[in-house]
């Protein structure tokens, strides 16, 4: 899939109600499948996400290296378009189709595992969690059903971009970007006075990780209900309708249909935006004169704590070949496979210790290494903090309350509760 969007909420597009029938039937090649810890042998296919265009040499030289190391194994490998992925997962769950190993996010595998299609491997590889980054692992383990349905594949994390010649010109120090919500807002506030709407400092509504960044919690314990409407967050939106007033915030930003963020910055009027690695080579490409200014910066956060993006392998339980499944989906994800995906394109292993070598830790004066650097640096303790359970339907409605929150309709406190009784109600629903 493309590196640098946000993982995507796809809980909601496999319903409980469809993830029970599909609990009924095994899936796989055929119906019942092999221990897990049984000999390495047979066909087993290995499903990506739009990967194949950019990637076949790798994959196919993964595969052949798999075979050698096994010679009774072998491997189909099949790659699915970025659109609809979830969809066509969720065919294949119910069609009894599923590949023996796919890819999959936290919130994709989490329906198939409530489903019972996805091997435990907590359960059939209790070993394998010393062999992960602690923060990746914990993205992948559920409470119900309890275990952890995949292996942790490749990471991101979004720096923060920003145009150094628009922060010197808004009074602001190029070279001592925010690294807080409170200093952005802060700093957008400064803007907002010096610029006078010739180009804005910020323009994206705060969504339910913001608001995990900045301290508040997002649900209970047990995780039956949440629980972010709190005077904290309510605190941190007052302080976003502030910069809005005060003309640091992208009017266009709080139009739920607006989604010319990144290209406002390109273009010169929002002077910091979030992002990855993945931008660099399209502001190269499509943003030269910012490219030559680009500053690059750490994400919010106010808790120590950064985001994580987490890509996982996980295993249909009812493979034929259970054994070469789990054992393909090790390799795929070990240290030196990951390391070698890693310097191809600007993702990040989820092995443990891996970020610690000279190749995330050396600078060498290029914005390429600058950025990975410190998106490493980030990652080593990064948590993936949107919960599972939020669905795209309550995150569309937390941006509806927050934007017009932000524009003065509603006190921030209100647009909060309003959001999380929504939010609870669609939880107990199922």
């Amino acid at each position: 899939m493309k590196f640098g969007i946000p993982r995507r909420r796809v809980l909601a597009c496999i319903s409980i109600a469809a993830a029970g029938a599909l609990g009924l039937s095994a899936c796989g090649s055929g119906g019942g499948s092999d221990s897990a810890s049984g000999k390495i042998e047979g066909t087993i296919t290995f499903q990506t996400w739009n990967l194949k265009a950019g990637y076949s040499k790798y994959f196919k030289g993964l595969i052949k290296d798999f075979e050698k190391a096994h010679p009774g194994a072998h491997v189909k490998w099949q790659d699915q378009p970025a659109d609809n992925y979830d969809k066509k997962v969720q065919s294949q769950a119910t069609n009894h189709d599923m590949p023996d190993v796919l890819n999959t996010t936290p919130d994709l595998a989490y329906p198939l595992a409530k489903a019972g299609v996805l091997m435990n491997v907590s359960d059939e590889d209790p070993d394998a969690k010393k062999l992960y980054l602690p923060g990746s692992w914990k993205s992948l383990t559920y409470k119900d059903p309890k275990g952890v349905f995949a292996y942790p594949w490749y990471l991101n994390t979004g720096p923060n971009f920003f145009d150094k010649k628009l922060f010197k010109k808004a009074g602001l120090d190029p070279e001592n970007p925010p690294v807080s919500y409170d200093e952005m807002l802060a700093d957008a506030v400064t803007l907002g006075k010096n610029v006078k709407g010739k180009y804005y400092l910020w323009g994206n509504v705060p969504s339910i990780n913001d608001i995990a960044l900045w301290g508040a919690p997002l649900m209970n314990k047990d995780e039956t209900k949440f629980t972010f409407n709190t005077d904290e967050a309510a605190a941190m939106v007052d302080k976003y309708r502030k910069a809005y007033k005060a003309g640091g915030f992208l009017p266009a930003g709080l139009n739920m249909k607006y989604t010319g963020v990144g290209k406002a910055f390109m273009s010169g009027k929002v002077a910091m935006n979030s992002g990855s690695a993945y931008d660099l080579q399209n502001f190269k490409k499509n943003a030269p004169t910012l490219a030559k200014h680009l500053g690059i910066g750490p994400a919010f956060t106010n808790t120590g704590k950064y985001e994580m993006s987490v890509q996982s392998i996980s295993v249909a339980s009812q493979s034929d070949h259970l054994a070469t499944a789990k054992a393909f989906a090790r390799f795929v994800t070990n240290e030196k496979n990951q390391m070698a995906f890693a310097k191809l394109v600007n993702i990040f292993p989820s092995t443990a210790g891996t970020l610690d070598k000279p190749f995330f830790r050396k600078l060498d004066g290029t914005k390429n290494t600058e950025l990975r650097v410190k998106a490493a640096k980030q990652l080593k303790s990064a948590v993936e903090y949107t919960p599972i359970k939020f669905t795209p339907e309550m995150a569309t409605y937390l941006q509806q309350q927050l934007s017009d929150a932000i524009l003065g309709k509603e006190p921030s406190k209100q647009a909060l509760d309003k959001t999380v009784a929504k939010a609870n109600s669609l939880l107990a629903q199922g």
